[in-house]
């Protein structure tokens, strides 16, 4: 199966101009904030310090943002405005919604308590609606999202909720660090006992110095050269408890700055007959 999608319906292009700038002008205006320097030490103090710092920073910008569509509401605009605010405090709520549970989730995990469940699972489908959920992300940026995923489908044996975290996240993380206008490319397909799952884009890339710790905390703020994307990491960190959590690995690939990044995840696939055992008992 092949998907492409990016854009705005011309009818929506005005408002949704104002309420992205509303969105861009509040994120923009808290990235901009200085936080402590790191020493990498999370368990000390300063890490702690740090980790309370850089999420007040992260949950305000879609806060901001929720105050600034509320002064849109409230301020008797045409109706595709008011809309279009209503859109922009869905998309916010969501957002600092996923904030606070991907910390919970990370917490979860570094304390081995994480739940995940054990059924058969299509990667296909959870990639796409993992997607189909990102819709209005990459079309506000104006990034092209192209999924090549096989009819048949690619079954291992997970969480589909935690799987589709874990490819959210992903994208959410190609889209941060792909310029306007970008490219995103998501290819599954089955090598020999696994289920390999590709994001590739465009954007940034990440320096070869920085691959073998691009899944620790803190390591997406040395990531943007502008230091306008510093952030926790969350969303990586967290992808990786996850991965593993299933028996699986991933890995991030890039050529250097300006050359974009892969991300690969290898997931143990299950064979038919396996897959079929799998229903059959959770049918029983």
């Amino acid at each position: 199966m092949n998907r492409e999608g990016s854009g705005l319906k011309s009818d929506e292009r005005s408002s949704a101009s104002l309420c992205t700038a509303q969105e861009r002008s509040a994120a923009g205006e808290e990235r901009a904030r200085s936080v402590p320097a790191r020493d990498g030490m999370i368990d000390s103090e300063l890490g702690h310090n740090e980790l309370l710092a850089i999420f007040a920073h992260e949950l305000r910008s879609p806060l901001s943002a929720i105050s600034n569509a509320l002064d849109i509401w409230r301020s008797q605009a045409d109706l595709n405005a008011q809309k279009c605010a209503q859109r922009m405090l869905d998309r916010q709520l969501r957002k600092a919604i996923r904030l606070v549970d991907d910390l919970m989730d990370l917490s979860r995990v570094k304390r081995g308590v994480i739940h995940t469940a054990a059924a058969t699972v299509d990667l296909s489908r959870v990639v796409g609606d993992a997607a189909d959920g990102l819709t209005h992300q990459f079309s506000a940026h104006r990034q092209t999202l192209s999924l090549d995923l096989p009819p048949e489908g690619v079954c291992v044996l997970g969480d589909a909720t935690r799987l589709e975290q874990v490819v959210a996240n992903l994208l959410c993380n190609s889209a941060k660090f792909t310029q306007d206008g970008g490219r995103i490319e998501v290819t599954l397909v089955r090598q020999a006992q696994d289920a390999v799952l590709s994001v590739r884009d465009n954007g940034i890339g990440i320096d070869p110095g920085m691959l073998s710790s691009i899944f620790d905390l803190f390591a997406q703020a040395d990531r943007a050269a502008d230091r306008t994307q510093r952030g926790l990491g969350i969303g990586l960190t967290l992808a990786r408890g996850l991965v593993e959590s299933h028996g699986g690995t991933i890995e991030a690939r890039s050529s250097g700055h300006n050359e974009g990044s892969e991300f690969i995840v290898r997931l143990p696939v299950l064979s038919t007959a396996e897959a079929g055992a799998q229903h059959a008992t959770a049918d029983s």
